[in-house]
């Protein structure tokens, strides 16, 4: 691999083909042409989207990089860390635009509402704070899970975020009001992973003991429930035409569901455990951090894991845009 000048202009470095430790977070630039991972190591890779090959790399502390999000300019990367500091860099340069102190304990997840004026963090200290993306303000706490929050996601309107918590709730509140306005109970066990449809109708939770439950957000009620028996869910996902919800389980089980009747439509094993998922916008390659410290993007169609390493030629000649494949009934 090529070497490149570090932020810091103090020599180069050699890229690396994966992270040292477990890959804890991922995230695809809005434009679908990066994917950025933060790993155990504390260092934040680019991946071109295209190839996955790495791009960049940079070390984002000393200690574990537990969350990361990009704008939706894609001109700054955001991330949060094992000890609680919220770093902003710029994307083209990966230079250090602040670090701070943000919450008392890990960073589990960092989201941009869809206008990109606001972000949202939530943390192992039971807290979800509202952030003011320009000025990196705190705009608003909220409070109320009684264990770690392990993720949020704003609604497509920017008018509410959703929290999910290891206390098997899930909240609703009220960006505009700074409110809660719902608590949404139904999980056996602690809420790992969640998403919210494109249409802003639905909302999907999973947790530790492979337990999904769709809701309808309007009613804050229940409309489904599975239970797979793969273990812990890693990353809840709706198609852009929200009418799929695909799970992924910490074993490397992916399974597809109908909506809104979570039905089940397809189940593929990859041979490898995974840490973290996400899908662009584009819904064409799904990206996965594996505990194993490498990023591996499956194609939709056939679900084949493509490494890190394949070059710009091969990845083109099996790239697909369908997720025909993927959802095919089984």
């Amino acid at each position: 691999m090529p070497p490149i000048p570090t932020p810091s202009g103090e020599g180069e470095e050699t890229l690396s083909i994966r992270h040292e430790g477990e890959i804890l977070c991922c995230a695809f630039s809005a434009d679908g042409e990066s994917i950025y991972t933060g790993g155990w190591d504390g260092r934040v890779m680019q991946w071109d989207a295209q190839t996955g090959t790495p791009v960049a790399q940079w070390r984002a502390g000393t200690k574990p990089v537990s969350a990361c999000a990009v704008s939706p300019d894609c001109t700054t990367v955001v991330t949060g860390s094992m000890e609680g500091l919220l770093g902003h860099w710029d994307a083209q340069t990966r230079q250090q635009k602040s670090l701070f102190l943000a919450h008392t304990r890990p960073i589990s997840a960092i989201c941009y509402c869809p206008g990109g004026e606001l972000f949202a963090t939530s943390s192992w200290d039971g807290r979800v704070i509202l952030w003011e993306a320009d000025t990196i303000r705190e705009a608003e706490s909220f409070s109320g899970h009684q264990d770690i929050v392990s993720g949020c996601c704003f609604t497509p309107d920017n008018s509410h975020l959703l929290s999910w918590s290891y206390d098997g709730t899930v909240r609703l509140w009220s960006v505009t009001k700074a409110r809660a306005e719902a608590c949404l109970e139904g999980h056996t066990d602690r809420i790992n992973a969640g998403d919210v449809s494109p249409d802003g109708r639905w909302l999907a939770t999973a947790g530790r003991n492979g337990e999904a439950i769709l809701w309808d957000i309007a009613e804050r009620s229940a409309v489904a429930q599975v239970q797979h028996p793969f273990g812990e869910v890693v990353r809840c996902t709706f198609s852009p035409d929200a009418e799929l919800l695909l799970l992924t389980f910490n074993s490397g089980d992916i399974v597809s569901h109908s909506i809104p009747d979570l039905g089940v439509l397809s189940h593929r094993r990859q041979e490898y455990e995974v840490q973290c998922a996400r899908l662009p916008a584009t819904a064409d390659v799904l990206a996965l951090g594996g505990t194993d410290g490498r990023l591996r993007l499956v194609e939709p169609d056939g679900l084949t894991h493509r490494p890190v390493w394949v070059t710009p030629r091969e990845a083109h000649e099996t790239r697909s845009t369908s997720w025909g494949g993927l959802f095919r009934k089984q």
